[in-house]
């Protein structure tokens, strides 16, 4: 999406911006706008080199006027406006404790670089492969001896996620640029070599899935 294009944004627009199906309940609703708030969130390593503050607190506002905008719509209790928090200059948009726990430093080679016996495994792996996606990603993780809750705690991303890209399972994933974050930031943690390239390839592949169920 372009974030604060300063245009009213259709329904549909909004659920796609929440990265939802128009039928999301109120609670799915809910759980993906703080979802998104925390990926978002200045200061966030799985973001940390694809966009700046700028655009992160553009996109942060749109979340919230398409949050608003189906709050409205729906006018259900469950879903309450007074979720929405706008304070971006302190960069208290997320509760205190939520954004202590995302805040820690961006790991930027990998806890697994300076091994060059496992990076050259990693890279014979990836050689050897003929089809870049989730599954080489698992193989990958196994390779190092990683589980996905170490690197839930390293990165902030949540095992679910992290098995729902492992398992390319494309439809329970949010947008292909948050999950081009979340992909980066999982090959740094793990050292994985030529790391550009498996991301654009699994967000190629995340995107043409996404032109097919839209056509």
């Amino acid at each position: 999406m372009n974030p604060s294009q300063n245009t009213e944004k259709s329904l549909q627009d909004c659920y796609n911006i929440l990265g939802l199906p128009t039928d999301a309940s109120d609670q799915e609703i809910k759980e993906a706008y703080f979802k998104l708030k925390n990926t978002f969130s200045i200061g966030n390593q799985a973001l940390y080199s694809l966009a700046d503050e700028n655009y992160l607190t553009a996109t942060l506002r749109d979340l919230d006027a398409a949050y608003k905008r189906l709050c409205q719509t729906k006018k259900k209790s469950e879903v309450s406006e007074s979720f929405i928090i706008t304070d971006y200059a302190n960069n208290d948009f997320i509760p205190t404790s939520i954004a202590q726990k995302i805040k820690t430093p961006l790991i930027a080679n990998g806890i697994k670089t300076k091994d060059p016996e496992l990076s050259k495994k990693m890279q014979d792996l990836i050689s050897k492969t003929e089809k870049i996606d989730g599954d080489l990603f698992k193989r990958l993780r196994e390779l190092c001896q990683i589980s996905p809750h170490e690197i839930q705690e390293n990165i902030k991303i949540s095992v679910t996620y992290i098995e729902y890209i492992e398992q390319n399972r494309f439809d329970f994933l949010p947008q292909p640029v948050y999950v081009k974050g979340f992909v980066t930031s999982y090959l740094t943690f793990l050292g994985a070599p030529d790391r550009q390239r498996l991301t654009d390839a699994y967000i190629g592949n995340f995107s043409a899935w996404l032109n097919q169920k839209n056509h």
